[in-house]
């Protein structure tokens, strides 16, 4: 085991320090050419034509990617070499005086180096082929240090390997950019392609129970889907994909529970939306290379992927609660601010409260003007509530 252990990763669109692996994503050209020390976000340009691939941490042959080590022992007067390749056949591509041991030390090179080594791309990272992807697994960094200064590396002892998983999506080729819209919870399609929508105050609300689909294998050997990205459009009536945009709007990032389970997790908001404004919603899937494809722009469904906001009386509101609301008579009641309280505290944070609070999204507001004008129902809800307010109480000052 090498006496020099990796602390980080710069210059990548994501590493997993857990597998020790990094993932590149490029859907082409950042404007400008892009910076030395950042990756860029090629989501925010506007490409006429529909949604299309984009990255909003897209890596260019201009990127440095920045290795931060610490060693165990003292590496004074020796190099470190930063290597790209395979374990029987490397390029070097930088070297960096060692230090004395926990010393942070960093290495870096540029991707222009590591993707001159990759077939099918240029020294830019873009595509030479004419596919509609192009994926690279077989090739890794290597960090290695000659500590026994015997003039050569062994790799068992003497290298730090960290593998590379790399994905460029053409803009050009179509396969890749679209996919239908599903009916119902799977479909032949890349990840999640079934959702329904609900209305709320500035917001709209990712409904139904997206499964994990029939066909959720990621397209040829590509890392697998970590998100799904939400891109809501305002149209002013039926469902269109011609206007809509890379750069019009700013995806939501929505992570999937796991690679495997590709039901969303976290709050089911869309957030920062102009109430009384009609928004049709297209999604796209995000995988660990943060590439975003696969919009679901191919049978669209009027009825379930758009929806008016307004403000509403609803318990997964910002500052209401229906049912409570209605039966105490101001969303400003302690009792309410109680209840509200709980449902950030505990039901948000886990995925069964989750799925209550969309359900009760679904259809507190019916059961809500069902009671607001009769006085008798009003006094039966409170009297059921109390119960439940206090349980709530309890909870948010003693814990559950």
């Amino acid at each position: 085991m090498s006496a020099v252990a990796l602390k980080g990763v710069g210059g990548v669109s994501y590493f997993d320090a857990t597998a020790n692996k990094i993932y590149a994503g490029t859907t082409g050209p950042c404007s400008g050419g892009g910076s030395t020390s950042s990756t860029c976000n090629t989501c925010t340009d506007t490409i006429s034509g529909s949604l299309k691939p984009c990255n909003q941490k897209n890596i260019h042959g201009a990127l440095r990617i920045t290795f931060s080590v610490e060693s165990s022992t003292d590496l004074t007067g020796k190099t470190i070499l930063l290597s790209v390749g395979t374990n029987s056949t490397i390029t070097q591509l930088s070297t960096t005086p060692g230090g004395p041991a926990g010393a942070a030390i960093s290495i870096s090179a540029t991707w222009s180096q590591f993707c001159a080594q990759v077939t099918g791309l240029d020294s830019s990272c873009a595509m030479t082929t004419a596919a509609d992807q192009l994926v690279s697994t077989d090739k890794s960094f290597f960090i290695d240090v000659d500590e026994n200064g015997n003039g050569s590396i062994d790799t068992a002892t003497e290298r730090t390997g960290v593998s590379v998983s790399l994905q460029a999506i053409s803009t050009t080729n179509t396969a890749l950019h679209s996919q239908n819209y599903c009916s119902g919870g799977a479909g032949a399609s890349y990840g999640l392609c079934f959702y329904s929508l609900a209305t709320g105050d500035q917001k709209l609300i990712i409904l139904g129970s997206p499964a994990p689909l029939s066909n959720s294998t990621t397209p040829g050997g590509s890392p697998d889907f970590q998100a799904v990205a939400f891109f809501a459009f305002p149209q002013a009536a039926g469902i269109s994909t011609t206007g809509i945009s890379n750069g019009l709007v700013s995806p939501v990032i929505k992570t999937f529970v796991s690679a495997t389970d590709l039901s969303i997790q976290g709050d089911p908001y869309l957030s920062g939306l102009s109430n009384y404004q009609r928004y049709c919603v297209f999604a796209g899937q995000m995988n660990l290379a943060q590439n975003i494809f696969g919009f679901t722009t191919l049978t669209p469904d009027v009825n379930q992927m758009c929806k008016e906001t307004s403000e509403v009386v609803g318990i997964l509101d910002g500052k209401h609660c229906f049912i409570s609301t209605a039966a105490f008579g101001s969303d400003m009641a302690k009792e309410v601010q109680i209840l509200r309280k709980f449902r950030d505290t505990f039901l948000l944070t886990n995925h069964y409260g989750i799925e209550f609070v969309k359900w009760y999204y679904k259809y507190g507001p019916k059961a809500a003007a069902f009671i607001a004008d009769s006085e008798a129902l009003k006094f039966i809800v409170r009297v059921t509530l109390y119960p439940f307010v206090g349980f709530a109480w309890v909870a948010i000052n003693y814990g559950i």
